[in-house]
């Protein structure tokens, strides 16, 4: 996986042009990657995600390709097909950016 640092002042810079379709846009990011740790967890190719999803593997593609207006029931099906439970909760905006200080433990060497 690449290790992809983000400055404070990249985040500075990119909250200064934050609109809903950024932020969607950055949330289909996020859910992209948890679903392909996910799959590398489980051992689950993308061949097979996409038949347990009920979708074509090109389909599947274009979902994890950062598809900013995925679904509701499209984010069910990743759950189902995955046998986890996406758990959303709202946080102060102060929160979220200093958790993005955090490097994420599954980037961590």
């Amino acid at each position: 996986m690449i290790d992809m640092m983000i400055t404070r002042d990249d985040r500075d810079f990119m909250r200064d042009f934050e609109t809903p379709g950024t932020r969607a846009f950055d949330h289909a990011l996020d859910l992209s990657v948890m679903i392909w740790e996910l799959m590398q967890e489980k051992g689950l190719s993308k061949t097979e995600l996409a038949r347990r999803m009920g979708v074509s593997k090109s389909n599947l593609s274009n979902l994890l390709n950062t598809q900013p207006n995925m679904t509701l029931e499209t984010i069910a099906r990743f759950e189902l097909a995955l046998d986890v439970k996406l758990e959303f909760r709202f946080v102060p905006k102060d929160a979220r950016d200093s958790a993005a200080d955090e490097k994420p433990a599954s980037a961590q060497g």
